[in-house]
Order: C-alpha cells, then sequence, then structure tokens
C-alpha cells in the first residue's frame, strides 16, 4: 500500500542541495520516483498556459499525449497535481508545491546543457615559462605543434631564468616551466621535474679560427688559454664543464645576454659555449663547433605535483619531446 505524500521545499529535506531534483520527504526518508524532466516540463508549461490544449500546441504534443505525462506524473507522485475549472485548468495544492520545484528542474537542465556546451567550445588556458636557450629553438616550435593538434589549447609563454621561473611556479604565476637541471635550481618540495631533452654544448667560434677550421669535435683542454665569453643567465656554466674537465679558463668577458655574446664572438673578443639549441641559427662568418666529450645539460619541464590540468600539461610535454 502506498502511503501519502507530504510535498515540501527541497530545503527541508536538504538544505545544502536547493537545486537538487524533485525529491519527497516521506516517514523521514528520500524517496526519489520515477519522475521525468519531460513531465516537470509539460507540467510546468500546464501551469503557466493554464491549459491543456494550448501547452500541447507550445510543447508539440497531441492533448491525450500530454494528459497521458501529467497522468503519469501524478501517478508516480501518488496526489493530485491539476483539477478542472470551467475556465481551464488550476493547480492543487500539490501542484502548487510541486511547481517551484518542476520550474527550477527545467531552468536548471537547460543552464546545465549551455554550460556543457560553453565548457566544450572554451579555451583551455596554460602558463608556461622557459629559459631564454631553450624559447626560440624548443618551446615555440612545440607550441606550433599544439596550435595544430590542440586548437583550444592557449599557451602564454614567459622567459626569464630557471631559479626566476621556480619562484613564479611556486607563487601560483605559471602552470609549468622548462628550465636547465642544474645543481642550484631544483624543484622545490610539490614540485616535479620530467625530463625533456638533453642537449650537447658547443663551442662558439668565428668560423675562421684553427677549431672550426679543422672540421673535427675539438677538445676543451686544447683551448684552456682562449678568451671566453659568458652570458649573464650562463654564469657558472663556463666555470663548471671547466671544472669537470680539470681546466681553468683564461680571460672571460661577461655579455649581457646571447645575442650580445654572439657578437662579442662574430667581433673575434673570444669564444663561447653554447647549448646546442642556441647553434641552429648563427650569422653567418661564426661555427658551433662538436666538442670531443662533450658535456651536456638537461631540460626538464618543472610541474606542481598535483597539476591543475594535467592533460594540457601532457599535451605540452609530448609537443616539447615529440613523443
Amino acid at each position: 500500500m502506498r502511503h501519502p505524500l507530504s510535498l515540501v521545499p527541497a530545503e527541508a529535506c536538504d538544505k545544502r542541495k536547493k537545486r537538487s531534483l524533485v525529491m519527497h520527504c516521506m516517514h523521514g526518508s528520500i524517496y526519489a520516483g520515477r519522475v521525468e524532466l519531460t513531465q516537470l516540463r509539460t507540467f510546468a508549461t500546464v501551469a503557466r498556459t493554464g491549459s491543456i490544449s494550448r501547452a500541447a500546441a507550445e510543447l508539440g504534443y497531441s492533448q491525450s499525449a500530454l494528459s497521458r505525462q501529467l497522468q503519469a506524473l501524478e501517478a508516480d507522485l501518488g496526489v493530485p497535481l491539476l483539477e478542472r475549472v470551467a475556465r481551464g485548468i488550476r493547480l492543487t495544492r500539490h501542484g502548487e508545491a510541486l511547481l517551484p520545484h518542476a520550474r527550477e528542474v527545467v531552468r536548471s537542465v537547460a543552464q546545465a546543457r549551455v554550460d556543457v556546451a560553453e565548457a566544450a567550445e572554451a579555451e583551455v588556458r596554460l602558463r608556461l615559462g622557459s629559459v631564454p636557450s631553450a624559447t626560440a629553438s624548443l618551446v615555440v616550435p612545440a607550441l606550433a605543434v599544439l596550435e595544430r593538434t590542440r586548437p583550444r589549447l592557449a599557451v602564454a609563454l614567459r622567459q626569464g631564468s630557471a631559479s626566476g621561473l621556480i619562484g613564479a611556479l611556486a607563487a601560483g604565476e605559471l602552470d609549468a616551466a622548462v628550465v636547465l637541471a642544474g645543481p642550484d635550481d631544483r624543484p622545490r618540495p610539490g614540485m616535479v621535474a620530467e625530463p625533456v631533452l638533453t642537449d650537447e654544448l658547443r663551442l662558439l667560434a668565428p668560423a675562421d679560427h684553427p677549431a672550426a677550421a679543422a672540421g673535427v669535435p675539438v677538445a676543451l683542454a686544447e683551448l684552456a688559454d682562449q678568451t671566453w665569453v659568458e652570458a649573464v643567465g650562463d654564469q657558472g656554466l663556463l666555470r663548471r664543464v671547466a671544472a669537470d674537465a680539470g681546466l681553468r679558463p683564461g680571460r672571460v668577458r661577461r655579455a649581457p645576454d646571447h645575442a650580445a655574446r654572439v657578437a662579442y664572438v662574430s667581433s673575434g673578443l673570444g669564444l663561447a659555449l653554447v647549448p646546442g639549441l642556441l647553434a641552429a641559427d648563427l650569422p653567418t662568418g661564426l661555427a658551433a663547433v662538436p666538442l670531443r666529450n662533450a658535456p651536456t645539460r638537461d631540460l626538464v619541464l618543472v610541474r606542481p605535483e598535483r597539476a591543475e590540468q594535467p592533460a594540457a600539461l601532457a599535451a605540452v610535454r609530448e609537443a616539447l619531446t615529440g613523443s
């Protein structure tokens, strides 16, 4: 035997779910019936128009089909919702209790469809940092790949030093950063570093320099007494490489950036160690000479351990590594 139902506002069932589907509080428990969205939409339309015939015309149903929906809704709820009067249809007290919930369900479902459609079309935005030596030859080509393969992924690029980018990542200003895996710029707690590329260093020299003219890999030991040019941002690289090789470099000039370093070398003011990534596009008159037992630098993608957009970051890493 079916118990009589008392329809009450949804807040009485659960104040935290104001937009929940229609529920009934019956004997202290929640009873969810077989109420369908089409039935609620039909009921709300009949209540608004005050007429079965006008509601049927508006919804595109026959009057008999619309009446069957209303009857099924009343049968499921166990109470009469409508009554006929001289001028059409009037809501019963049960219908009056149901109406605001029916309207809210119909409105919420319509808004949900809009929100889902907008989400499907919306861009995913990612903030990516890069050290200068990786930007032009690695990161920008990867962004070009993403433009073709992930057109809704919009990447905002920021360039800086490894320590500065890791700091920005820690502050929530970046979603990930391509940096050098160096002893002084380790990821902080809560971050992970994923391998991207192992880059061989090259000797940057004038094309007519003996080291370049030989056409074979050169040993750093043969160049220890040369004048060297080191760019700000790569400070310490020459010293570390020389120390690993057991060498002490001669005179060292400081250039403000990579472009100035190239200009120094082009003008005959010294030699330089440069990442292989930066050796691909050099002015005429310069050569990127392979080194014997070439030192390497590891580039990594640093990101939060719990990334907010793991799928987007996976796409970026795939574009960077080519796999």
